[in-house]
């Protein structure tokens, strides 16, 4: 899923794609048109640096380009591994992560670094994969008939408990809290959400 807007950390300003080729930030107080960063292609995963100094901004399947929240001024660019681009977050050291697929291999990536937190064979992309906003998460369910959704903590480097898969039908959602230490399930079946700690 590519989110519609991203929420700087500190709640002042907000991130809203418009359009092909801009994504434009506001004033969550003012209400005013802060800055346009200008893009190349539909941009997607959305991301800010944890002073809200940066917006990282994906063009196209594997390019990440970094811009002054400020100015909207390209401050330099990357490129993420694979083909397909799952999920990215920038974590409060510095580190920005992308989560990708392609090639037969799933990976999460510092690509301020080139630091491989996750590197696992996949033949086709995961039905679902979500990088926590903090980068300290990630969650992923391989297919639709895989009973559990697995986790991986990106800041120790370890597996996580995964978390048993609820209801199981095409409505199934599951999204990671901010911090990365909840999972929330819709278990469709039984009308209610499901919750459970991560770590």
């Amino acid at each position: 899923p590519v989110p519609f807007v991203a929420v700087s950390q500190d709640g002042s300003r907000v991130a809203v794609p418009r359009g092909r080729r801009q994504v434009t930030l506001v004033s969550m107080d003012f209400g005013v048109i802060v800055s346009v960063v200008s893009g190349e292609n539909h941009p997607g995963f959305l991301s800010w640096s944890a002073d809200g100094s940066t917006l990282f901004v994906t063009r196209g399947a594997t390019e990440v380009h970094a811009f002054d929240a400020t100015t909207g001024k390209r401050l330099r660019g990357y490129v993420a591994p694979g083909n397909r681009m799952l999920g990215l977050s920038a974590r409060a050291d510095g580190a920005l992560l992308a989560a990708t697929s392609g090639g037969g291999w799933l990976r999460v990536t510092d690509l301020t670094s080139r630091a491989s937190h996750l590197r696992e064979p996949l033949k086709a992309p995961p039905v679902f994969a979500q990088l926590s906003d903090d980068g300290s998460t990630f969650a992923w369910r391989v297919t639709a008939e895989s009973d559990r959704v697995r986790m991986r903590d990106l800041v120790g480097t370890d597996e996580l408990p995964s978390s048993p898969i609820h209801g199981g039908s095409d409505q199934w959602l599951g999204a990671l809290s901010p911090r990365g230490d909840i999972f929330v399930q819709l278990d469709d079946a039984a009308k209610k959400f499901v919750y459970s700690d991560t770590t």
